[in-house]
């Protein structure tokens, strides 16, 4: 059975959150931020939700969804500058890793710059950013999100001893 976006996001994400179904929850959150389905607005309530939920899942979601809306929008709303800079410091490694993925992201389309946070590698080059391709069920997606994806990915291999993946054909 494939997974769909239904027409009230918002309420998916919550029956999700309510279902305890944490896949459900980032499936929605992916489409809204990554994915650029819906509007902005959306997408900021979906990220807003999960961000101050108690559970670290949903707050690993919603950091992770932070560096997605830089990258997909070119934008995001300074109110989560802070959620940011506090998960930077999370003492849980589950907080604190995607929000080094997502400063970056933030750093590399947003110039972003933090507290106590500085860049570990060179930005995302800008001029790839917008190159689109098909990747099968999620339609056009840019070539920064296929950059970044890869170098998560390997960095997450590397990290459990596996080869790097293949490279990209471009």
């Amino acid at each position: 059975m494939s997974w769909k976006l239904s027409d009230d996001p918002l309420g998916q994400l919550e029956t999700a959150i309510a279902e305890d179904d944490m896949n459900g929850a980032n499936n929605v959150v992916f489409e809204l931020t990554r994915c650029g389905a819906r509007d902005l607005a959306t997408a900021y309530a979906a990220t807003e939700r999960c961000l101050h939920s108690g559970n670290r899942i949903l707050r690993s979601i919603g950091v992770s969804a932070l560096g997605h809306i830089a990258r997909v929008w070119d934008a995001l709303d300074e109110k989560f500058k802070e959620d940011l800079e506090q998960a930077l410091v999370d003492p849980d490694r589950h907080i604190r890793q995607p929000a080094e993925e997502s400063a970056m992201e933030l750093y590399s389309f947003l110039h972003w710059h933090f507290r106590n946070w500085t860049p570990k590698e060179e930005p995302i080059p800008l001029e790839r950013r917008f190159e689109d391709v098909h990747i099968g069920h999620l339609g056009p997606v840019t070539t920064a999100s296929r950059l970044v994806t890869h170098h998560y990915g390997n960095q997450r291999r590397k990290a459990q001893g596996l080869p790097p993946l293949p490279p990209l054909p471009f």
